[in-house]
Parts: C-alpha cells; structure tokens; sequence
C-alpha cells in the first residue's frame, strides 16, 4: 500500500511527459484550418491552452496539473472546452461495466474447465480444453471482434447498434450490446487463467494432505474444491489481478470496433487529437484501478488462506 503513491506519481510524469513529446500538438491542427502560420495567434493559443514555453516549463505545469487532480478538477478538454469530469461520469461505467463482465465471463469458465482438465488429466476433455486455451492466447481480440462483425452481418445480418442505451436506461438492450464484446475479451482472458489454473492442481493434487484427505474417506468432489482448489487458487488470483492491465487495453480496442462510447475509445480519439488533459485524466484512473486491484488481490490471500496473516 506504501507503494501506491510513487508508483502513481510515475505512471503521471510518464505520462504528462510522454504525450508532450509525440510530434505535433492541438496547436498544430487548429491552425492546419487557417492556412499560414501566423505567430501571434499560435502564441495566443499556447496560452489559452497553458502550452506556453519550452520544455524547461513542462515541470511547473506538472506540478500545477497534479495540483488539481487532487483537488479533484482534470481541467477541461482541449477540443469541446467541456470539464473533463463530465464526460467521465457518462464514460467510466461503460467501459467498467465491458471489463466487469468480460472478468466475470472468464473465471466462470476458465477455473471450472482448469479444474476439469487436472482432475481428468491426459483424458480427452484434458485435450480439449488446453486446445481451446491456446487458440484463446492465439487469436488477438481485435482480430475475434472484426470477424464478429463480419460474418455476423453476412450469415445472420447483425451489426453494432449505431445508439447505446445505459444499463439505468434499458438493463435488457445494455446487455445486447456489451455481451458480444465481453465474451470476446473474456476469450482473451480466460487462456491464461484456464492453463495456469490446470498446472495449479496438478501441482497441489500430487500432496500428502490431499492424499491423505482420500485415505480418510472423504468424497472426490469435497477434496478437490475444499482442500485442493482452495491452496491452488492464490497464484490463479494473482493473475487475475495481474490482468487488470490487460483487461483495460482491451477494452480500448473493442469499445473502438463496436463503437462504444467508453473511456477506451475516448482515450484513442484523443491521442489523435493531442488532447492532453483527457490523456493524462484516462490513464490516471486506469492506473488507479489497476493498482488498486492489485492491492486488493495481496489483502485477498489472508481471507483465502489461514495460514496468511497481515499484522
């Protein structure tokens, strides 16, 4: 938890500092529509903007832009002047919601069918799934989310609905719109989880206390998910936490695929615009929810296994 600070403080000055050194900026565009350069006007929108100077005063803009995020204001965008904030209200449950159940989606398949693949081990439900669990790792998300939309609308004549409705507005409508997307990043997801959860236990299934647990009478079925699954859980939860990173990059391909309006697709647009508040504000809260997760996963191992203690 002490290192939830630097490590935040990092991910903005590598940030802030990352997108002031990609070529160009929103000056650059906004004068692309008024033909020659005229230095007056371009010296008038750096300070508008806050983009006057050089380099040398990017570390004052630093710190007056980490000023007001904990204040709790990210400034306004640079291409509609509206607060920042605003729009984050309307976005940050879309792509929340993408990544809940696309993570729910895969531990609902991957544990189940890891689990199935150790105890029947070298079985053919064993072959079948690792085959599935490498063609999940195999095949990318935005690849899988193109094909969807392809032969979804040659065979059955569907495509992405152009209005998305709120799950506050229309539960049932909101929830044809991101299963589609959910199920595809689960894909991703699930290989990973699916392989490591079947090593797991295997690894833990070989143990003294699990064979001594059969000695003693006591039904498969009790064994497996009381004793074994539950000690070979805690490396699978690692990198379900480990995966939130993965989870939100995907979302930013998806929600752009299948034109939802969440933090992903804005995050892209505004890269190609050089807005840089909404830059930096998105990969803030990313890297707030990822480390955050990460937390909770380390205080999760106490409440799963005993012999864990936090003093």
């Amino acid at each position: 938890m002490l290192l939830l600070v630097p490590t935040l403080l990092g991910v903005t000055l590598f940030v802030f500092m990352g997108v002031r050194f990609l070529p160009g900026d929103v000056i650059d565009q906004i004068l692309a529509d008024y033909g020659p350069t005229d230095p007056e006007l371009r010296f008038r929108l750096e300070e508008r903007y806050g983009l006057a100077g050089d380099y040398t005063d990017y570390p004052e803009q630093y710190v007056q832009w980490l000023s007001e995020i904990v204040r709790g204001d990210f400034g306004n965008s640079f291409i509609n002047n509206r607060p920042i904030a605003e729009t984050l209200i309307n976005r940050i449950p879309v792509t929340f919601q993408l990544g809940a159940m696309a993570m729910v989606i895969s531990v609902l398949i991957a544990i189940p069918v890891g689990v199935v693949s150790a105890v029947w081990q070298d079985r053919f439900v064993d072959h079948i799934a690792r085959s599935f669990a490498i063609i999940f790792l195999a095949i990318p998300a935005f690849w899988a989310g193109q094909m969807v939309i392809v032969f979804g609308f040659k065979w059955f004549g569907w495509t992405p609905p152009l209005q998305f409705q709120y799950f506050w507005e229309n539960p049932v409508e909101n929830i044809k719109l991101l299963w589609i997307p959910a199920v595809i990043l689960a894909a991703a997801l699930s290989g990973s989880v699916m392989r490591l959860t079947r090593s797991t236990m295997l690894e833990v299934l070989r143990q003294d206390f699990v064979r001594t647990a059969r000695a003693k009478g006591l039904g498969e079925r009790s064994v497996v998910i009381k004793h074994a699954l539950r000690n070979a859980v805690l490396p699978v939860i690692t990198v379900i936490g480990l995966q939130t990173g993965v989870l939100i990059g995907g979302t930013v391909i998806l929600e752009t695929i299948f034109s939802l309006p969440g933090m992903g697709l804005w995050l892209l647009q505004s890269m190609s615009s050089r807005d840089y508040p909404v830059v930096q504000a998105v990969t803030l809260i990313a890297a707030v929810v990822v480390v955050s997760v990460n937390v909770l996963v380390d205080l999760s191992y106490a409440f799963i296994d005993p012999r864990i203690k936090y003093a």
